[in-house]
C-alpha cells in the first residue's frame, strides 16, 4: 500500500465565536469540504492566527483543534 501523499492548506475558518487563520494539513486527494463531512468531530490548524469575535485580540497558536460543530464557514486562502 502506497503512503498517503499529504499537503497544506491556508483556510480562514470563521467559528461561532472567533475569526481563525491557518494551515490545513489533509490527504492531496480530499477537497477541505470532504473533511468537513468526514465523521471527526474536530479539525487541526497549524501555524495559526486566532481572532476574537470583534477582529480586535489575536493571538497565535502553533496548534489549534476546532470543533466542527462551531464552524460556520471555511475559506481557502
Amino acid at each position: 500500500m502506497a503512503p498517503i501523499k499529504k499537503g497544506k492548506v491556508e483556510v480562514r475558518v470563521t467559528t461561532t465565536r472567533s475569526v481563525i487563520y491557518g494551515s490545513l494539513s489533509k490527504a492531496e486527494t480530499f477537497r477541505t469540504l470532504d473533511l468537513l463531512n468526514s465523521k471527526e468531530k474536530f479539525i487541526a490548524l497549524t501555524d495559526a492566527i486566532v481572532f476574537d469575535g470583534e477582529q480586535s485580540e489575536k493571538q497565535h497558536k502553533k496548534f489549534v483543534a476546532i470543533n466542527t460543530n462551531n464552524i460556520i464557514s471555511v475559506e481557502e486562502m
